[in-house]
């Protein structure tokens, strides 16, 4: 695992599905917290023509923001199986 990038690392993707999954989807709203945020440790730097340097936050990557919104449609799947099981629940 590279420093700085464990949000896409398989095994940590991996790890934080199952910890999803042994909560019942309540760590999902964390993890989607966690994969919108750009990384800190990823800057970029650039020198103008005057010899001046422009640090910056890089962008975020697309293997980032493509699990960013894995784990939305897994949030809203919780949530309408969530209200679906709830209702079920009631109608008995």
């Amino acid at each position: 695992m590279q420093w700085g990038k464990w949000i896409t690392d398989p095994t940590m993707v991996v790890l934080l599905a199952v910890l999803s999954a042994v909560t019942c989807g309540l760590f999902l709203p964390i993890w989607f917290f966690w994969s919108l945020r750009p990384n800190k440790f990823h800057q970029t730097i650039f020198i103008d023509e005057y010899g001046l340097q422009h640090w910056g936050i890089a962008p975020i990557p697309s293997a980032q923001r493509v699990l960013s919104v894995a784990i939305a449609i897994g949030i809203v799947w919780w949530i309408i199986y969530s209200i679906n099981l709830w209702h079920s629940v009631q109608m008995q």
